[in-house]
C-alpha cells in the first residue's frame, strides 16, 4: 500500500482544482460531495499506511523513494 502513498496530497489537490475550474458549471451538492470525498479518501489513504508502516519491524519502518535528484553531490 505504500506506493500509493503519493496520493495522500495529490487527492485533496486534484479535488480542489476540479472545483475550482468547475465549480460554477456543476450542481452544488456534488461540488460539496467531491471536497469532503477526496479529503476523506486522502484520511482514510493515510490511516492505512501508518498502519502498514507500523506493522513492520522496528528496523524496517522507514519508507525512501527516489523520484528525482535535485543536486547530486557526494
Amino acid at each position: 500500500m505504500l506506493e500509493y502513498i503519493w496520493l495522500i496530497p495529490v487527492l485533496p489537490a486534484v479535488g480542489a482544482l476540479i472545483n475550482g475550474l468547475f465549480g460554477k458549471k456543476l450542481p452544488k451538492n456534488f461540488i460539496h460531495i467531491l471536497a469532503c470525498g477526496v479529503v476523506g479518501l486522502a484520511f482514510i489513504l493515510s490511516v492505512i499506511c501508518v498502519a502498514n508502516i507500523a506493522s513492520l519491524d522496528r528496523e524496517h519502518r522507514v519508507y525512501e523513494k527516489d523520484y528525482y535528484t535535485w543536486i547530486p553531490g557526494g
